[in-house]
């Protein structure tokens, strides 16, 4: 899946300023890919999140010299389709998240983690500065593989171990962010003040009681355990995007708005209302 289960929380109307990653203001702080896109024109990103089997390893070098950070996407819960791992992770998937045609790994099994240990090695050998690692929450109370907390936490610390010098960013999971301070360097938090609903797959924001719901616990959080914070948000029009914005302009962390899919370089439509 390309988006996490959606965090029903929001950090906005904060008491204080929270903590602001320095970023170089000429670069775009964040920049998130699924599909292919032309390695030459991926340029001026702080941190570039791509998909690694639509790239060569020579075009990642070329990305590189281009971008500050560039990182592979990594989901640790599921296993879509078009994952070159999918045929050998096949047999230990337990069921299917129908939003994303993927299927919910059982990384309880030892063979299963092998396989997500293996695809890592092989992502980064193609000269990745690091993984973004998705789905995170699926192992929560609420998730479809709740009960694996354990089994995650230890995995993403074998990841680190294998590749000591790889930037691991975490995609939501914030109740795992404690455990895991000494072996994440970032954190992406997705859809703090936009919503989408996948059922009539329309966008919107965000009520008020859901985005403060948990603002003084997602505080408490991050301050304790000091890591950089990013932050995406999801739009189809500009009148959206707009909105979403001023928010996030306030709040000042480093934010990407994008279309739902993440496929391509996002395009708003310019309503009339």
């Amino acid at each position: 899946m390309r988006l996490t289960s959606i965090v029903y929380f929001l950090l906005p109307f904060l008491s204080e300023n929270p903590p602001v990653k320095e970023w170089n203001k000429d670069r775009t702080p964040l920049f998130i890919c699924y599909g292919r896109i032309e390695p030459s024109s991926l340029i001026g990103n702080e941190l570039l999140i791509l998909e690694s089997q639509h790239y060569t390893t020579e075009e990642i070098n070329l990305i590189k010299r281009q971008n500050k950070k560039v990182l592979a996407y990594l989901s640790l819960t599921e296993v879509n389709e078009t994952a070159f791992f999918y045929h050998a992770m096949e047999p230990y998937i337990l069921s299917k998240n129908a939003h994303w045609n993927s299927g919910y790994i059982d990384i309880s099994n030892q063979n299963a983690q092998e396989i997500l240990i293996k695809a890592a090695d092989t992502i980064l050998s193609k000269g990745f500065d690091g993984l973004f690692l998705d789905n995170l929450d699926n192992v929560g109370q609420w998730g479809s593989l709740a009960g694996n907390d354990t089994t995650l936490v230890k995995l993403i610390k074998q990841l680190k171990m294998m590749a000591p010098k790889s930037f691991l960013v975490q995609n939501s999971g914030l109740f795992l962010l404690e455990q895991l301070k000494h072996h994440i360097d970032a954190v992406v938090l997705e859809s703090l003040i936009t919503a989408y609903n996948f059922e009539t797959k329309k966008y919107g924001l965000r009520d008020i009681r859901a985005r403060t719901t948990l603002s003084k616990k997602i505080k408490r959080t991050i301050k304790k355990v000091g890591k950089p914070i990013y932050l995406i948000e999801y739009a189809d029009d500009l009148r959206l995007k707009k909105k979403a914005e001023r928010t996030l302009k306030h709040l000042g962390y480093p934010y990407f708005i994008a279309n739902i899919d993440l496929m391509a370089k996002p395009k708003f439509k310019d309503q009339q209302y």
